[in-house]
């Protein structure tokens, strides 16, 4: 019979007690084990080996819950990922017919400002070419007017409607002095 341990220190929570380590409570135990016709290495390697299998069940559950939960989060990323792919190539598709669009009106535009329409809206809304042509020169102070020969042969030219360069016959060029 061994002799009984020390007290064992108090820790956080807890009074000091002492510890049991043999004693005739344990001594009554295994003789009644011995008693009973079962050997005591016997009991002990079968205690053993039921611990054993308990850590390595546990162990073995442990490992098949992580690697369940491992898989359960890889498959909601996985969809993440493609409901935002495809969230993405419908954004990028829509983006891409707004450029579409946005080309198409600014071409509407360019052609609606050019010379040659604006020249039709005008006829299409009764205006007409003015037969006399009149020029401010502000370095000289003066209005000149262009006589009526001078006038068609800048509509002819195109000076009127926007193909020339607005320097037709009888045309004041500002800065310039005859």
């Amino acid at each position: 019979m061994r002799p009984s341990s020390p007290a064992r220190p108090a820790g956080p929570g807890r009074p000091g007690r002492p510890l049991r380590t043999g004693g005739p409570g344990r001594a009554a135990e295994q003789s009644q084990r011995t008693q009973a016709g079962r050997p005591q290495a016997w009991l002990r390697r079968g205690r053993a080996e039921r611990a054993g299998q308990v850590g390595r069940s546990s162990f073995v559950l442990l490992v098949l819950g992580l690697l369940g939960g491992g898989l359960v989060c890889l498959l909601v990323v996985n969809t993440t990922l493609a409901a935002n792919s495809m969230k993405i190539t419908n954004l990028q598709q829509s983006n891409a017919a707004s450029s579409e669009q946005v080309q198409e009106l600014e071409q509407r535009i360019a052609a609606e400002q050019s010379a040659a329409a604006l020249e039709k809206k005008a006829l299409r809304l009764g205006m007409r070419p003015d037969p006399a042509l009149v020029f401010v020169d502000l370095l000289s102070r003066s209005i000149r007017i262009a006589p009526s020969s001078a006038v068609t042969g800048a509509v002819a030219g195109g000076a009127v409607a926007g193909g020339g360069s607005g320097a037709g016959a009888g045309a004041v060029v500002p800065g310039h002095r005859p």
